[in-house]
């Protein structure tokens, strides 16, 4: 009793600290915009589009079920970049309880044990970067692990009927994100590799159940999508799908820089090795599926974002690894290793790296940035990009209207904010862009923005503002160019568009916008 006491003491103060620090790294993603335009379209009555008036609609996103829920919000006049976020924090939370239960029901951890498995995984970055993030990337974690547990690792008898919680688990796993339906096929071939009691050819209630479930919503949402898209395919699939010798070597890199950057994840893939050696079934289909996301990695070739978001999702059981290497260690032995491996997860996000820069940079995946970041530095860029795109959004709905158009590459905050007509140069939500040829070495760029295209190449839509960047305080670095480009671009171009610079009155930060704004007519 005394042990329970001080486990669950642990874990709630585990649970605690972990919430605060996420908390202090709070932050949304541009590309969470895209998502919350959608959503506002829908809640707003313009229905489930980017662009309010395109016809047909464009499939810009690839989280169906996170924008219903943020339409919701929309549709009651709040802000879901702010709601999204925090329904995405208590999936974070809920996903560390929920590990802490799977630690002690079944892999039999001591209750000590088992907080100090929850510790580990709480202090890994991805876990509180990617806590909020405006992504579905955490209530998707939360889905994964509840299915595995309830398909593949429950004990229950079949005769005890279906389990409902694993049921509605599959189903929102396939909704929540397009690659959630991959995982559904996954998790119930491992149900059935798994499933030692009953023959192959008589899979249990649950499964049936599941199966029927998933299969059956699946159809009907992929019809809808086939009516409402026309295609069965998201654009965000087609604009970042595909495998490729330079992507399969971008991929290997962004795998080996979550070694770079967190040396003890090493240590935790031994433990799953020593799990999978001594916890039978339950041990060696955990293994399996903690390598999947991975191997996941590799084929799509990274993700531009920071903290390893495509590996969050496999990072609940690799803490399980971690009761695979504390459980043959003395008490106090086990108990230092513990401390010394959650302090190994949490120095990068202190700005500590303990792999020489030279190794890491060597391994870089990442090039639309001039100078090597950490994963800490590509959260900071990211969300201080967040920030001027936002200024950016908000600053072109002064000084225009939902009917005029911009062409721009990041779409997500400047499309949210200036609710005008997007033309987007990396083709998410604009189809003609992945219609080109890409150039020899673009897919050195960066994961996910290979394809792109030059603002003139949608001249032919004649867009309100053919380009727009943001100009800080003090000596604008591009200002000249954007200058330049007009001086030297066609004689047709400079008599439709002039060069101008917008700012939003009352600013304090004195933020301005250098535009290149098509001429209003006499």
């Amino acid at each position: 009793m005394h042990s329970e006491r001080l486990g669950k003491g642990l874990l709630g103060l585990i649970v605690a600290l972990y919430t605060w620090v996420a908390y202090r790294f709070w932050f949304v993603t541009d590309d969470a915009f895209i998502s919350f335009r959608y959503a506002r379209n829908l809640g707003r009555g313009f229905g489930l589009r980017y662009n309010q008036f395109e016809d047909p609609p464009v499939e810009g996103y690839s989280n169906f079920l996170w924008v219903l829920i943020a339409s919701v919000f929309e549709a009651v006049k709040l802000r879901s970049f702010e709601v999204m976020p925090a329904i995405s924090l208590v999936c974070g939370m809920a996903l560390l309880l929920l590990v802490y239960r799977s630690a002690r029901k079944d892999f039999d951890a001591s209750p000590l044990g088992a907080a100090l498995v929850v510790g580990g995984l709480a202090c890994m970055q991805p876990m509180i970067i990617w806590a909020t993030g405006g992504l579905a990337t955490m209530p998707f974690a939360l889905l994964f692990f509840v299915a595995f547990r309830r398909m593949v690792l429950r004990d229950a008898p079949e005769g005890e009927g279906v389990d409902r919680w694993a049921v509605l688990a599959m189903v929102l796993l396939g909704l929540i994100r397009t690659e959630g339906v991959a995982w559904s096929v996954v998790i119930f071939a491992l149900a059935l590799v798994g499933d030692l009691r009953t023959p192959l050819r008589r899979p249990g209630a649950t499964f049936r159940a599941a199966l029927l479930w998933v299969v059956g919503v699946q159809l009907v949402y992929g019809l809808w999508r086939l009516v409402h898209f026309g295609s069965l395919v998201s654009n965000t699939a087609k604009a970042k799908a595909g495998i490729h010798a330079e992507g399969l070597e971008r991929g290997f890199d962004y795998v080996l820089v979550q070694f770079l950057e967190w040396p003890v994840m090493a240590l935790w893939w031994l433990g799953v090795a020593v799990l999978a050696l001594t916890h039978g079934r339950k041990g060696l289909l955990t293994a399996a599926l903690a390598f999947g996301p991975w191997l996941y990695a590799v084929l799509m070739g990274g993700d531009f974002m920071t903290s390893g978001r495509l590996i969050v999702i496999s990072l609940p059981l690799l803490a399980m690894g971690m009761w695979g290497l504390l459980q043959r260690l003395p008490a106090p032995v086990a108990l230092l290793v513990a401390v010394g491996m959650g302090a190994g997860a949490a120095l990068p996000t202190a700005g500590v790296q303990v792999v020489p820069e030279a190794v890491r940079e060597a391994h870089r995946f990442r090039f639309n940035n001039p100078t090597y970041l950490t994963e800490i530095e590509q959260w900071r860029f990211m969300d201080e990009n967040t920030e001027s795109w936002t200024r950016m959004g908000r600053i072109l709905r002064i000084h225009g209207t939902p009917e005029d158009s911009v062409v721009v590459g990041a779409i997500g905050a400047v499309g949210y904010f200036s609710r005008m007509t997007v033309y987007d140069r990396f083709g998410l939500v604009s189809p003609e862009v992945l219609e080109t040829r890409l150039p020899q070495g673009s897919r050195r760029m960066s994961p996910g923005h290979d394809h792109v295209v030059e603002p003139s190449f949608f001249l032919v839509h004649e867009p309100t503002y053919l380009d727009i960047v943001p100009l800080q305080p003090g000596v604008p670095p591009r200002l000249a160019e954007m200058k330049m480009w007009m001086r030297n671009s066609a004689p047709s171009l400079r008599r439709m568009y002039e060069f101008d610079v917008l700012a939003m009155p009352g600013d304090r930060k004195g933020m301005r916008v250098a535009v290149i704004r098509r001429k209003q007519a006499d």
